[in-house]
């Protein structure tokens, strides 16, 4: 009789993968004629993996032979930090500056550690790419307060000698110009004086108004020559 030994395939379930979540993958192992996947996954279908783990492949060839060969599947955990949420002063800007990944997309259009300035309460996104291009996602929360509005109050006409107080108002602190203190008296000399206010809200947030102070120099007023009679 004849006996004949046929050698198992060489079998190839391909090279290990790094698979992105939610991504699909295809799975091709090649070196038999039938090929038959763990986990339900059919030859050189597309599938989508659920977690991390290794494949395994058996194919039997042309004579009936059985080859076995493993292949691993890696799905990324990416990470991507936007920053702490940060409220701000209308027209000021806030820095961008997101962390944990390798490249970054604002929804702003903004290259990460640039500037943007809000023009109202946003929730900014940013997705992070790790050095296989998988996503992260997170978000920034950006709330501007209301304009600070102080008011310097209306302008003064005096004459000479008088006492003006000049009081800002609607806001919380107020630095004058020309050396003046907030609420205090003090006699002007004469002349146009323009001097102004700058407010601070409870927020930080400043504004400023001016106001004019005209004062009038006393006429110089004659009796006339003396008189005796």
């Amino acid at each position: 009789m004849i006996l004949s030994v046929w050698s198992n395939p060489t079998l190839s379930a391909g090279p290990d993968q790094i698979v992105c979540a939610g991504d699909s993958t295809v799975l091709n192992a090649t070196g038999a004629v039938s090929y038959q996947w763990t986990g339900g996954v059919i030859n050189n279908v597309y599938f989508t993996p659920q977690a991390s783990g290794i494949w395994i492949v058996s194919g039997i060839d042309a004579n009936g032979c059985n080859g076995v060969d493993t292949m691993a599947i890696t799905i990324p955990q990416p990470a991507v930090f936007a920053g702490n949420d940060t409220s701000v002063c209308p027209g000021f800007s806030i820095s961008l500056n997101a962390s944990l990944a390798n490249t970054y997309q604002w929804s702003t259009n903004t290259s990460n550690g640039n500037t943007y300035t809000p023009l109202s309460n946003e929730v900014i996104s940013v997705i992070g790419y790790d050095i296989n291009q998988c996503p992260a996602y997170d978000t920034l929360l950006v709330t501007v307060f209301p304009a600070a509005v102080v008011d310097a109050g209306p302008d003064i006409q005096v004459c000479s000698g008088s006492t003006v107080t000049i009081t800002g108002n609607g806001v919380a602190t107020y630095s004058w110009d020309n050396g003046l203190t907030n609420g205090q008296s003090f006699i002007p000399p004469v002349g146009v004086v323009t001097y102004t206010v700058t407010g601070t809200d409870v927020n930080g947030c400043l504004d400023n108004d001016q106001m004019v102070l005209t004062v009038w120099a006393n006429p110089v007023v004659s009796a006339g020559n003396d008189q005796a009679i």
